[in-house]
This record gives structure tokens, C-alpha cells and sequence, in this order.
């Protein structure tokens, strides 16, 4: 779509600011925090911190990411609604990860970790709902601020038990809706992406329930829209009984696609599909380099690059080692 032709020459302009992976490995040697926030402040072009900590490094790389986000939904127009499965889905996490701290108990500050700002959901936002000891009170913000989630969130925090795995799979559903949507209106890029995470979603339910259970019909959690996991794949592979045998299954069925990380094993899953996703969009981008492809593939770049320096930030804090901090480079 030649609509696109503006806002992708200033997402490969932003692309250009993101860390190489050479730059990256420099980060993870830092002696301390204060050798940390001087290096990033070099890197982003900002004076160097006076007082250090991790949770202000965190915060000063937060707001870095939440502003190449708002630049890129102002550049976006009219059209950025035709983006939302990529900011619909920032925001779907970063709630995920208020519902769970308020659930826990966790401190308020200790629930923004990871997150970042959208235009939707910015910084004194997020501060808000990491405010609430209570996921109703989440949810009723919300649909004071006409957010998309909140309906959702209300129906499955008023009823008299709430579930937390419902309800996360509410901010799934809600999200898989509106995707769907923006793709049908969107481009073939955007179409082939949407598919994905929703095969990617449902992979990760299958998983989950097949190692943790769930009380009910597999299948009610399957979204529809993806192109490789059907539903009775789901509902075969959570009623495996193990992860290992829903793997088996599972694996069949995405082998040949970047999603084959996510049936892999170890701590770094999560970073491993980020990074097959990424070689994916990007090889996308160079078959339709006007196309939203090029966006997207930023947006994967930018999330990956947040998690590696948060990573190399909590690692220094809690004493760990020069040489245990190694990062799987962000593909650059």
C-alpha cells in the first residue's frame, strides 16, 4: 500500500537508532549501574544520569521506547489505526503485567517492569493502573478512559470468583478481534503477521493448559484467524497431559515457521520466537519493502532491544557476573 511509503522511510530512520548488535555486547560488560546509565546516555544521545538505580535506568529506557512509539503513531496518521495489532498488543501485555502485580501483591513500582508507554496507555497511565491493589479498579479505569479492554476486563472481574486465566484471555480475545480487523483493512504484510500471532497465541494456550490443566473445554480458548493450528490441534495438544507430548504435537504443525522456537525448552523461549519472528519480518521487508513489513519488523526490534537492556540492567543489580550477562543479539 503506498500509504505507507512516508511512515516506513521514518521507521527505517528509527530502525537506524536502535543498537546494533555490537553496540548491545558493549552494554552487558558494564562494571556497575552508574558505568551502565553513562553508556546508555551515550548511546541515546542524553546527559548521563546523576543518580543511578535500576528501576531509573528502567524508567529512562521506558520513556525512550514509549517515544519512538507516539513518533511513530503521529507519523502514521490516519492510517494508525490500521496498526493497532502492534499497539493493541504493548498494551495487552503491559495489563497483563498490572493484573498479575495487583493479583500478587506486588509493589507498585515493581509492576511497570518490561512495560512500555503507547500512545493508548502512556507513562502517567501505566503509573495509575500499577497504582490498583484491585483488578476491578483496573478494569473501571479503563472504561473511563474508553480503552478497548475495559468492557472485556469488567465482564471477567465482576464475577464473584474472578480467574486470572480468563481474564488474561479476555486482553487475548479483545485483542485478536481488533487485529483481525485492522488486518482485513490492512495490507498483505499486516494480514501475514496477524495470522501469526494468533497461531502463536494459541500455541502458547495449548502449552499452558496442557501443563497446568484447565477447567473447561480446550477448545472455548481457541482464537480463530491463524493458519496453522486449527482447534482440534489445541484441544489435542491440552489434553496431552504434559508439555512434552503437547510439544510432539504441536511441533508437527509449526516446524517449518519461526514459531518451532516456541515449542523449544529453557528459559529464553520467549527470546528465541522474538528473534525468529524478527528474521522472518525481515525477509518480508525485502520482498515488499513499501508495505507495512518494515514497521512491523521495527516494532519486533524495538520490544527485543527493551528486553535485552532491562536484562543486562536487573543482572547488574543483583550481582551477576560480566561474563553470565551474554545476550543473544537484537538482529539488526
Amino acid at each position: 500500500m503506498t500509504v505507507w511509503v512516508g511512515v516506513v522511510a521514518r521507521a527505517r530512520g528509527l530502525s537506524g537508532r536502535l543498537l546494533s548488535p555490537a553496540a548491545l555486547a558493549e552494554l552487558a560488560p558494564s562494571t556497575d549501574l552508574r558505568d551502565l546509565g553513562t553508556r546508555l546516555a551515550a548511546r541515546r544521545a542524553r546527559p548521563a544520569p546523576e543518580a543511578v538505580s535500576a528501576r531509573s535506568l528502567e524508567d529512562d529506557e521506558r520513556r525512550h521506547y514509549g517515544a519512538q512509539l507516539r513518533l511513530l503513531a503521529h507519523w502514521s496518521g490516519a492510517h494508525v489505526n490500521l496498526l493497532a495489532p502492534l499497539f493493541d498488543d504493548e498494551d495487552r501485555r503491559s495489563l497483563r503485567t498490572v493484573l498479575r502485580g495487583a493479583v500478587a501483591g506486588v509493589p507498585a513500582a515493581d509492576r511497570l517492569a518490561g512495560l512500555i508507554p503507547t500512545p493508548a496507555l502512556p507513562m502517567r497511565a501505566l503509573d495509575q493502573l500499577a497504582s490498583c491493589d484491585l483488578q476491578a479498579a483496573i478494569a473501571a479505569l479503563l472504561v473511563a478512559w474508553g480503552n478497548p479492554y475495559g468492557p472485556p476486563l469488567v465482564a471477567e472481574t465482576s464475577r464473584q470468583n474472578p480467574d486470572l486465566f480468563q481474564i488474561e484471555h479476555s486482553l487475548v480475545s479483545t485483542w485478536a478481534t481488533r487485529a483481525r480487523r485492522a488486518a482485513r483493512r490492512g495490507d498483505r504484510a499486516m494480514r501475514a503477521f496477524v495470522k501469526r500471532q494468533l497461531d502463536l497465541a494459541n500455541l502458547w494456550t495449548a502449552l499452558l493448559v496442557a501443563e497446568h490443566g484447565f477447567d473447561g473445554p480446550a477448545g472455548s480458548l481457541f482464537i480463530e484467524g491463524g493458519a496453522l493450528i486449527r482447534r482440534g490441534d489445541l484441544e489435542q495438544a491440552a489434553a496431552a497431559k504434559s508439555r512434552s507430548r503437547a510439544v510432539e504435537i504441536l511441533d508437527k504443525l509449526v516446524r517449518q515457521s519461526p514459531l518451532a522456537a516456541a515449542t523449544g525448552v529453557g528459559d529464553n523461549v520467549e527470546e528465541r520466537v522474538r528473534h525468529a519472528l524478527i528474521r522472518e519480518q525481515r525477509a518480508i521487508a525485502r520482498q515488499q519493502p513499501l508495505s507495512t513489513a518494515p514497521i512491523i519488523e521495527f516494532w519486533l526490534r524495538l520490544r527485543a532491544e527493551a528486553a535485552a537492556i532491562r536484562r543486562v540492567i536487573w543482572s547488574i543489580a543483583a550481582g551477576v557476573p560480566a561474563a553470565a550477562r551474554a545476550l543473544e543479539p537484537v538482529e539488526a
